[in-house]
């Protein structure tokens, strides 16, 4: 997939924004990150990268957002 995006970037971008943000916005970027995430995927799936990152990634994403909610409690 040639692009001058980088899903991985673009995911944790979209896990930042959702940790400065609350309620349905917070879930809309969620669901971005997720979105990014599966582009990943695919892309690592087709021969274009590590899938490791990509796993690496995901698990990376959940605990900066498991911390970033637990920052605000």
């Amino acid at each position: 997939m040639d692009s001058e995006y980088d899903p991985e970037r673009e995911a944790m971008a979209a896990i930042k924004l959702a940790g400065a943000t609350h309620g349905a916005d917070e879930q809309r970027w969620i669901g971005i990150a997720q979105a990014w995430l599966e582009l990943a995927r695919r892309q690592h799936s087709c021969g274009h990268g590590d899938a490791e990152r990509s796993g690496d990634l995901a698990g990376r994403l959940r605990r900066t957002l498991r911390t970033r909610v637990a920052d605000r409690d």
